[in-house]
């Protein structure tokens, strides 16, 4: 009976995902894997040695190399801009599922294929969400919780449908092995004490935070959780015994300390974001405001999106998630007074890991889904510690196990549907839209989808338009190459005059020639004064100091040579 849980844990997760295996690249797969050139480098490496390019003595070293090189930069080392991602173990993982994926063939010719399969991808996801939901299982177990508990815990976990922002996304899978290291983490942090068998699980606790903290930031989180695990369990054994459950929250800290230097120094790969933080006032409404929203959420997981805010939410919602704030503080209180700790840990797992994203600290969002993968399992935890005390004569005793049974069927059935949505871009996007219309930068990415990557250039107009109108004239990346982009597809369809604003709104913007998009605006308006008959308007381009460059000179010369029109006297010898 002691294997069911697990088993029972593992089938769920295997038909919660089962429809993940097919879906596409979306969103920032396309830095993590498909343009990152260090994390196809294993898989190169490999492919050399096999054609005979790289003999037994060169190949150890240049794989391993490879791998070494992603533990030395950011993980969107081959993104558009600067990030501070020290995601190294994340790389790694996807450097693997390259391997396994592309053939050596496809990676000899030069170019790396552009759209190679996502099963590996995707199956190795679902390992290390598999594997977090049975760490927390075996901490369930470590801490004495009732079989309602362990076995309703896990599995409403390892189904509830705000992780398919983890899960059923490439990249999400961060927090996936940042959740997995800090679970089994505290379950080897937990087992420890003196002979040979508490050192390893001493050492054991301390390679999962690192092994953590090189998959994601969050796992700083590790420490905090840690101490009242050790605090507050029950201690039936000696004195010396639980003194020496306190060496890996010691060896945490210090952990933690060094890779706050490291990450400060070696490892900053981009200074902090310039953006104002908001007064604190009205971050601690915001922050009781999403509080309520997170609740309802874990409850009633529907509308779900990547893009939310905190437009519209007025005191109700800051009332209600105050209320639920102080009922669970509460809640923790008379527990810890009564003597049932577990309640008191799972509210205090709960509240906090929820704290560092809670709003109260500067953050570049109010409010994500994937943020509650960790904190979540305290809020479960917490509920069904409550149920479990209900007195085996009372009626309401079957109350537990009917309502974990009920969840498990709605939870599946939302996550299977949540998953359609990450199947594609275009999937991904029309859905967050659904929910949140006025989002530039899904517009935006959704503009990019359609127009690069599916060529439906009326869908791509539609919503380069949108970013335009949402943006309002702001001197924006996104708002610049909207524009630039509606130029160029006006331009394409033969519509010159409809694309010489756009063009003349881009080379206004002084950041056009910071962000190197000027050069290609000026082209572009140039092609579209000649295209449009007007000569006059094409050669005062050519007073511009854009005009000085010999490429751009030369790219309008060669349009002038095949453009229809006939020799202008006002400007003798353009034309051949």
């Amino acid at each position: 009976m002691r294997a069911l849980a697990p088993l029972l844990v593992v089938c769920a997760g295997l038909l919660a995902y089962a429809n993940t295996f097919d879906g596409h690249w979306v969103w920032d797969d396309a830095s993590s894997v498909l343009l990152h050139e260090h994390v196809q480098a294993p898989a190169r490496v490999l492919a050399q040695f096999q054609v005979g390019e790289l003999d037994s003595g060169e190949v150890v070293p240049a794989f391993f190399g490879a791998f070494a090189q992603l533990f030395r930069e950011d993980q969107h080392a081959f993104g558009r801009g600067e990030g501070n991602f020290y995601r190294p173990l994340l790389s790694v993982t996807f450097a693997i599922d390259y391997l396994l994926t592309v053939p050596a063939s496809e990676l000899l010719e030069g170019q790396a294929p552009s759209n190679p399969g996502v099963l590996w991808f995707h199956a190795q996801s679902l390992l290390w969400h598999v594997l977090a939901a049975l760490g927390l299982l075996a901490v369930l177990r470590r801490l004495g919780a009732p079989p309602l508990v362990v076995l309703a815990v896990p599995l409403l976990w390892v189904l509830h449908p705000l992780h398919t922002e983890a899960v059923a996304y490439i990249s999400g899978r961060a927090d996936m092995m940042s959740g997995t290291f800090v679970f089994w983490g505290l379950y080897f942090a937990l087992g420890a004490g003196s002979g040979a068998r508490g050192i390893a699980s001493i050492a054991a606790s301390a390679a999962c935070f690192v092994l953590g903290l090189c998959s994601k930031e969050a796992t700083l989180i590790f420490p905090v959780v840690l101490v009242p695990c050790v605090l507050l369990r029950q201690h039936p054994e000696s004195t010396t015994k639980s003194i020496a459950r306190f060496i890996p929250v010691a060896l945490s800290f210090v952990i933690l300390g060094g890779y706050i230097f490291l990450r400060s120094t070696v490892l900053k790969f981009a200074e902090a974001g310039a953006s104002q933080a908001a007064p604190l006032g009205q971050r601690l409404v915001e922050t009781v405001q999403s509080f309520g929203y997170y609740i309802g959420l874990l409850f009633w997981p529907v509308g779900l999106h990547m893009e939310r805010t905190l437009e519209g939410a007025g005191w109700g919602a800051a009332l209600f998630g105050g209320l639920c704030l102080a009922a669970l503080i509460a809640l923790a209180v008379v527990a810890a007074l009564r003597g049932q700790r577990r309640i008191t840990l799972a509210v205090a797992w709960f509240l906090l890991t929820w704290l560092p994203i809670s709003g109260v600290f500067p953050l570049n969002a109010p409010l994500a889904e994937h943020w509650m993968y960790v904190p979540m399992a305290g809020f479960w935890w917490a509920v069904f510690e409550c149920l479990a005390l209900i007195p085996t004569s009372s009626p309401l005793r079957a109350a537990g196990p009917a309502l974990a049974t009920m969840l498990v069927v709605v939870f599946l059935s939302l996550t299977v549907l949540r998953n359609a949505d990450w199947h594609s871009n275009e999937r991904l996007f029309l859905a967050t839209l659904r929910e949140n219309p006025e989002t530039v930068r899904v517009h935006y990415n959704l503009a990019v989808t359609y127009g690069d990557l599916d060529h439906e250039t009326a869908a791509a107009e539609r919503h380069y338009k949108a970013v335009v109108k949402l943006r309002g004239g702001a001197p924006t990346d996104d708002n610049r190459e909207s524009q630039l982009s509606l130029g160029l597809l006006a331009l394409d369809a033969a519509r010159p005059i409809e694309a010489l604003p756009h063009f003349a709104a881009v080379l206004q913007d002084p950041a056009s020639a910071e962000k190197g998009i000027a050069p290609e605006a000026w082209l572009g308006a140039f092609r579209a004064a000649v295209a449009a008959g007007d000569l006059a308007a094409a050669m005062q381009q050519f007073a511009s100091p854009l005009a000085q460059n010999p490429a751009l000179v030369d790219a309008a010369g060669r349009f002038i040579q095949g453009a229809p029109l006939t020799e202008s006297p006002d400007y003798p010898g353009l034309l051949p």
